[in-house]
């Protein structure tokens, strides 16, 4: 059935890699905030101050999301499942889709990603991106590039050379999984106040076996009630 997956989880836990995967193997659309407001925010059309923000992470006020999300999602349909990849960030964002999903009569499923300080440390300091194959943005990519099998420093897509992201700096990442951590407790509770189907899903072992636990989440709501008939074939053919 379609709906709405609202994917959340500490920075470097693995939603931008889970999202893919939900695409390659399950078809879903991936909806990721950041690229949306950057498509909006260069129209001639809009008003900058829109997008304007005192936030140290540079990240947009709730009134801001919510004018995005009616944008991008209110219109949506029923045309299949859509993972909301790093939504939602506030509880207020969380009521925001709330609202669009009831207003499509579409369900809204939330799953988090756990994993511990140390992992998603750990893992934050090893990513790399590609700017070549990302190219855009604000010249900062954020998607995870696959690095080559010979030389772990190029991407094994173009050659180019891969580096870290911009917000993988020790401060602003540790700010960030600080404003996570501070946050999701709220975002639980609020859940379970809009009645939401909300699952935490352990993300610390491999991309498929998060993928896999993910799918037996979704499995018991009404989004995603059926697997492909031979899903490690399915898996062989995704990309993060």
């Amino acid at each position: 059935m379609p709906g709405f997956v609202a994917l959340t989880g500490p920075p470097a836990v693995g939603k931008t890699t889970l999202a893919a995967k939900l695409a390659a193997v399950h078809g879903a659309q991936v909806f990721r905030l950041r690229e949306f407001a950057h498509d909006v925010r260069h129209r001639i059309d809009v008003d900058p101050a829109l997008f304007a923000t005192e936030d140290p992470l540079g990240w947009l006020p709730d009134r801001t999301v919510r004018v995005l999300l009616d944008s991008a999602l209110g219109g949506r349909g029923r045309n299949g499942v859509t993972v909301l990849e790093n939504l939602p960030g506030t509880i207020i964002q969380l009521r925001t889709i709330s609202e669009i999903g009831r207003r499509l009569g579409l369900p809204v499923v939330v799953i988090e990603l756990t994993a511990s300080d140390a992992i998603v440390i750990g893992r934050s300091l090893a990513r790399r991106v590609c700017p070549a194959c990302e190219p855009d943005l604000d010249a900062d990519p954020h998607r995870p590039a696959r690095a080559a099998a010979a030389d772990s420093s190029t991407c094994a897509t173009c050659g180019n050379p891969l580096r870290r992201r911009r917000c993988d700096g020790t401060a602003r990442y540790e700010l960030k999984l600080r404003r996570f951590r501070s946050r999701i407790p709220g975002i639980r509770r609020e859940a379970a106040t809009l009645d939401l189907p909300y699952q935490a899903v352990n993300a610390t072992a491999s991309p498929d076996d998060c993928l896999r636990r993910v799918v037996a989440a979704l499995r018991s709501t009404q989004i995603l009630p059926c697997l492909p008939a031979d899903l490690p074939s399915a898996l062989n053919g995704a990309t993060p």
